[in-house]
């Protein structure tokens, strides 16, 4: 599963396909909300907007105090997804 670091309004402007928003600031509050579609089992892929980007590292090691081990950050992130001319949902 692919999960955005990013704040929402940036999800909202373009974001991988069926990707989960779970912005790295707003980790508290949004945390409860996607939890339980965040299996432990599952392998979580976290992105932001690129390797200028920090947050897609920092959510990554906040999942793994929450007891998450299948994770790996794409330090290219959306704008590498996107320049790559893979699709992408939102505006």
């Amino acid at each position: 599963m692919f999960v955005d670091s990013r704040l929402k309004e940036d999800f909202d402007s373009g974001h991988i396909p069926n990707s989960l928003n779970l912005p790295y600031e707003e980790f508290e509050k949004h945390f409860p909300l996607v939890k339980d579609r965040l299996l432990s089992y599952q392998q979580l892929v976290i992105y932001c907007d690129g390797s200028e980007c920090a947050t897609s590292l920092l959510l990554a090691r906040t999942l793994q105090d929450e007891g998450y081990q299948n994770i790996r950050v794409f330090f290219g992130g959306f704008v590498e997804w996107k320049k790559a001319g893979l699709p992408i949902e939102g505006s």
